[in-house]
C-alpha cells in the first residue's frame, strides 16, 4: 500500500472533525462559566447592596431565599448546558473514531484482497 499526501489527508479527516469538536465544545464550556461567573459576582453585589438596605430581618430572609433560589437556577442551567455540550462532544468524538477506524478497516480489507489474489493479476 503506497501512502500519498492524499490517502493521509483522507485518513486525518475524521481526526480533525474530532479536533474541530473539540475546540467548540471546550470554547462553549468556556463562554458558560463566563457567564456564570460574571452573573454570580453581579447578583452578589446586588444582592449585598439590598441587604445593607434591610432593616427588617424577616424581608432579609425572604431577600436571600430568592437569592439562594436564583443561584440554584442559574447552577442548574449551567449543568444542563454543560451535560449537553460534552455529550454532543462525545457524539462527535465517537462518529470520528469510528469513521477512521473504518477507513482503515477497508483499506486493510483491501490490502488482503489483494494479497490473496494470484500474483499475474496483482497490479504492479
Amino acid at each position: 500500500m503506497k501512502l500519498t499526501t492524499h490517502s493521509i489527508s483522507e485518513y486525518m479527516a475524521p481526526l480533525q472533525e474530532w479536533q474541530h469538536s473539540n475546540e467548540t465544545a471546550v470554547s462553549k464550556l468556556f463562554k458558560l462559566q463566563q457567564y456564570y461567573l460574571n452573573d454570580i459576582v453581579g447578583a452578589s453585589f446586588t444582592q449585598l447592596n439590598s441587604l445593607s438596605k434591610c432593616s427588617d430581618t424577616e424581608q432579609a430572609m425572604k431577600l436571600n431565599f430568592y437569592f439562594c433560589k436564583g443561584l440554584e437556577a442559574h447552577a442548574n442551567y449551567l449543568s444542563d448546558q454543560t451535560i449537553a455540550t460534552l455529550s454532543e462532544a462525545h457524539s462527535a468524538s465517537l462518529k470520528s473514531w469510528d469513521d477512521a477506524s473504518d477507513k482503515v478497516a477497508n483499506s486493510l480489507d483491501d490490502i488482503q484482497t489483494k494479497n490473496l489474489q494470484p500474483f499475474s493479476q496483482i497490479d504492479r
